[in-house]
């Protein structure tokens, strides 16, 4: 498989520019936040990989980013949400089409004490799914098949996401799609490395989301000349499963690097060697099985963690 050339000119700017980006100050752990503050949830899926991520804009606008497993939609998603008030979704973001991410989501549009707005996400045309991921086009297609289902019986829309658009995450918060789903592109761990990626903005803190995007897409947006540096690295693939190569996590240069993942992958060898580059940078990295859920909060100035459990 061919990979993207990296041009050693474009990287070293894409490093000095991160240098100068990422403003917020890093406030470290807190008790709590302030009241009209971002708040970035991270919720724990305890003993299992599956992204969930509750984003809190000041003005209350709600937008959920990803929905964890189907087995635990019921047991875990549905009741983070009701521990943190919310009855209200304006908007579900997919990243991609794994159990681990879209899962929830038919449990979630299954509660009728549950309003959604929309859901937007890059989906892979089924021919593609079926021709360069077999096994995710019979044992995990019927989820998103099922989404759409209840999605069009309740008429939520559902809207496919542009490379470059930007999103509307209320209060002034806003967030720049980097990359969406390129299913023409035959790559190693297909339907990870076409993940949807966005950059997160409110004032002066800014987040990465790059779902479950491995080394190839790294090396795509690298590629793409996109502004990644970010105050704060959701890391991908659960911790580092063929995911965030040295000039990538350079190129980001977080302040703060995030996961969820459960304590049985802390030993793989790929997960270790991420987890030892955070550590050489003297990068904070909060794991889920290590803090369990928790919020990341900022006021557009700064930003600091507040453990919940």
């Amino acid at each position: 498989m061919a990979r993207l050339a990296m041009n050693p000119f474009l990287l070293i700017l894409l490093m000095v520019t991160a240098t100068g980006l990422g403003a917020a100050e890093w406030k470290g752990l807190a008790d709590s936040f302030p009241a009209a503050a971002l708040k970035i949830r991270q919720v724990d899926n305890p003993g299992k990989i599956g992204d969930i991520y509750v984003i809190q804009a000041p003005d209350g606008k709600t937008t959920l980013v990803d929905t964890g497993w189907n087995s635990t939609g019921e047991s875990v998603l549905i009741p983070a949400l009701e521990r943190f008030g919310i009855h209200h979704i304006d908007q579900v973001i997919i990243t991609h089409q794994h159990d681990d991410h879209i899962g929830g989501l038919p449990a979630l549009l299954a509660d009728p004490e549950l309003d959604v707005g929309q859901i937007l996400w890059s989906p892979i045309p089924d021919e593609y799914l079926a021709k360069y991921a077999p096994a995710e086009y019979q044992n995990e297609l019927p989820y998103s098949q099922a989404a759409l289902a209840m999605a069009a019986r309740r008429r939520i829309p559902v809207r496919a996401l542009q490379l470059g658009e930007t999103l509307d995450f209320g209060g002034g918060v806003t967030g720049e799609v980097l990359a969406v789903a390129r299913p023409e592109t035959q790559v190693r761990s297909y339907v990870n490395n076409n993940s949807v990626v966005f950059r997160l903005k409110h004032g002066d803190f800014s987040m990465l989301f790059v779902g479950d995007q491995e080394r190839e897409e790294e090396e795509w947006l690298l590629a793409s000349g996109a502004q990644i540096a970010s105050d704060t690295l959701k890391v991908g693939h659960h911790g580092g499963n063929g995911s965030t190569c040295p000039h990538f996590l350079d190129a980001v240069n977080p302040k703060v690097a995030v996961v969820t993942s459960p304590e049985w992958v802390a030993s793989m060898p790929l997960v270790v060697e991420v987890t030892g580059m955070l550590k050489e940078r003297g990068i904070p990295y909060f794991r889920s099985w290590e803090y369990g859920t928790l919020t990341i909060w900022s006021d557009g100035k700064a930003f600091g963690i507040v453990l919940e459990n």
